[in-house]
Formats: structure tokens, sequence, C-alpha cells
């Protein structure tokens, strides 16, 4: 199992830093609820910088491939993850609901001097799959075939009533 990459949030965007590699979804462990099973590999990419009003943020890059099921047909489902987030730093979550309201499209976080960025790729990846995985095309559809030579249920039900 890979070691927690434990980072100084603030620090690391101060200081413009770049941290990026590889991890086996294997070792994504809140991750595994969600998916099929726990084959590939996430590749990620962190930033730090600023924003334009001089606030400290984290640029996060998720790709890779997850398996999904289907919630048409129930066969594997292949997902393409190719992520990005701006992850704007504040000191607590009362400031983040500030800075909120005046930008709904912002993405904040509280700073944390041990921040895991292995629990942020969870974050992303989780965030980034769909609600209810389908394929395109699932072949025939499932809903509309009717099975051949099955009786109405119905139908038997009259047929007992009728022989009593």
């Amino acid at each position: 199992m890979s070691e927690s990459i434990l980072i100084d949030s603030l620090e690391f965007a101060r200081e413009k830093r770049s941290l990026s590699g590889e991890v086996p979804v294997s070792e994504l462990a809140r991750t595994h609820e969600s998916l099929l099973n726990d084959s590939g590999t996430i590749r990620y990419s962190l930033l730090g910088g600023q924003d334009i009003r001089e606030r400290a943020t984290l640029t996060l890059y998720v790709s890779g491939s997850v398996v999904l099921l289907c919630q048409r047909c129930l066969q594997p489902l292949k997902e393409t993850i190719d992520s990005q987030s701006v992850l704007t730093q504040f000191a607590d979550e009362q400031a983040i609901e500030i800075a909120s309201e005046e930008d709904p499209e912002l993405e904040g976080i509280v700073a944390d001097k041990r921040l895991d960025v292995l629990a942020l790729i969870e974050d992303e990846i989780l965030l980034s799959l769909p609600v209810s995985p389908k394929h395109e095309s699932c072949g025939p559809a499932l809903a509309d075939e009717k099975p051949a030579g099955k009786p109405n249920p119905f139908a038997v039900l009259k047929q007992l009533k009728q022989s009593n």
C-alpha cells in the first residue's frame, strides 16, 4: 500500500511547488465501494499557486480509467477520468461559506499543515464518477425484450381459479 503523501497546503501553494505521480486504484480504498473492481492506475498532478485575489490554491489534475457497473445491462463499464479542480484554501469553513456566496463556482478547502494528497485524489475521483453509470449502447435494450414463451402470470391464476 502506498504511504500517505502529506503536505503543508499553504506552504506548498506559497512556494508554488508541484507533485505528480501514479497510484494504483487498489490503494484508493474509499473508491472501492463505487467501483466494480480495483484495477487500473490513476495519474495525478498537484500544483501550488495563487488566484487573482492572491489566495493560496492547489490545482489538482487526475486522469486514468476505472471499471464501474453499468446500471442498464449490469456489465462492466470502463469510465475514463480526466478531471481538474482548483481548490482555494481558507482558514476555516466559515470563510469558505462567505467566499462561496460571492463566487458560487469556488471550490474551497480548509488549509491544513498535514493535508493528505491521496485523500484529495480519492475525493476527485468520487466526485467525477457518474451517479448512474450506463453504456451509451448496451446492445439489445433489456427493457424492450419480452420473455419468449413465458406465460402471463394472471393467465396462470385464471386457470387455477377455473380448475377449482
